[in-house]
This record gives C-alpha cells, sequence and structure tokens, in this order.
C-alpha cells in the first residue's frame, strides 16, 4: 500500500524512519531489506522510493533521527549556555542509546563497503561539527571560551568522543565510577573556558537539569 489518506508525508516518513532503524539495527546494512522496511512500517517499496533515492539514503537520515541533539536544542533556546551544554553532553557519554548505538556503528560499517554511505555519514557529521564550531565562536566571541582554543579542533574531539562512546558502549566493560567520569568531564570542559574564577559546578548542574 502506499500512503495512506489522512496520513501527511511528515508522518510517512516518521514511520519509515522508525521501521527502518529497526531493521538496520537488527540485521546491519547489508543485511537490511527494503521490503522488510516497508512491511514493517505498512508501507509499500515504492513508498520508501517516493522518499528516499537509496538505502544508503534512508540508513543516513535514520542515523540522524535516531541521534537526537536536544543539548543544542537547550542552548538555542538559551535555557543552558554552550559550556554548560558540554558538561551535560560528557556527563551522558556513557547513557548509551541501543538502537542509536546499532545504527551508527552499522553506518561506519557499511561505510567501509559502500562508497554512497560512506559521503552521506560524512556529509551528515561534517555539518554537526560546522554548526557546533559555529556555536563555539559565537561563545569564544562573548568571552566564555578561551581565545586560544581552536573551534573546529574541540568540535572533531567531541565528535570522535560521542562515536567512540558510541563503541565502547557496545563492550562488557565495567562501569566507571559516575563521580570519577564527571570530574573527568569538568577537567576537559575547564580547559576550554576563558581563564577566571572557579564556577559553583552544584548550582550550575542544578540550573541545568531540564
Amino acid at each position: 500500500m502506499g500512503r495512506k489518506l489522512g496520513v501527511t508525508p511528515a508522518e510517512t516518513r516518521a514511520k519509515l524512519l522508525a521501521a527502518a532503524a529497526q531493521v538496520f539495527a537488527e540485521h546491519g546494512y547489508d543485511g537490511a531489506r527494503v521490503g522488510e522496511i516497508a512491511r514493517r512500517a505498512g508501507l509499500t517499496t515504492g513508498a520508501i522510493y517516493a522518499h528516499y533515492g537509496t538505502k544508503a539514503e534512508l540508513l543516513a537520515e535514520a542515523v540522524r533521527t535516531h541521534s537526537p541533539d536536544e543539548l543544542a536544542g537547550l542552548y538555542e533556546s538559551g535555557a543552558i549556555d554552550l559550556l554548560s551544554a558540554l558538561r551535560l553532553a560528557g556527563r551522558r557519554l556513557t547513557e548509551t542509546d541501543d538502537t542509536e548505538q546499532s545504527l551508527v556503528l552499522e553506518a561506519l560499517a557499511g561505510g567501509r563497503r559502500d562508497a554512497e554511505v560512506a559521503r552521506l555519514l560524512c556529509h551528515g557529521i561534517a555539518q554537526r561539527e560546522r554548526l557546533f564550531a559555529l556555536a563555539l565562536r559565537r561563545a569564544r566571541a562573548a568571552g566564555q571560551v578561551d581565545a586560544t582554543v581552536s573551534p573546529e579542533a574541540v568540535a572533531r574531539l567531541c565528535t570522535m568522543l560521542a562515536i567512540g562512546g558510541l563503541a565502547v558502549g557496545s563492550l562488557a566493560l565495567d562501569d566507571i565510577d559516575p563521580g570519577e567520569w564527571e570530574a573527568v568531564v569538568d577537567r576537559l570542559v575547564d580547559a576550554v573556558r576563558t581563564p577566571g574564577p572557579p564556577t559553583d559546578r552544584t548550582t550550575e548542574i542544578t540550573r541545568e537539569t531540564p
């Protein structure tokens, strides 16, 4: 069946992406079949290709959709400052989402065999890095970030930590003490902060938490 009457294109895409995330996570990129994705979404393969030209495009969009960046939204809305968002993101690196973890790892593996997957994945990550570097430059201009720190280098480090965190989350490693982890994250965030008096992190965390 195609798109149902009364269902918007956005709702159809949401159903497709939810089904795609499940199938890619279960079977990997190579093992995922467009027909199975369509079946789980209650649609036809034609409905999929009406929205996405290739299976690689569908995987890339599923990765983007299932990697929500609520901290970026909080920062853009002014709810918290950039460095507070960085601290929260760092502390959440140990909290891996199974679907996001599977999708990203499958996309990375698929990218080694499929040039289109690699290109789309690289484009998405590079776009997020550019936006983050822009936010860092704005924070630097506002005096929040050390003027000697490279926004591009920090953005790349965050990309490496985020992807590495997903990879480590798939291993049965011993847990790190939360307090010790938070102390290390605080040190890393302070390394990019404009030198000044120490912050009261207890008050900061209370204000930051959504």
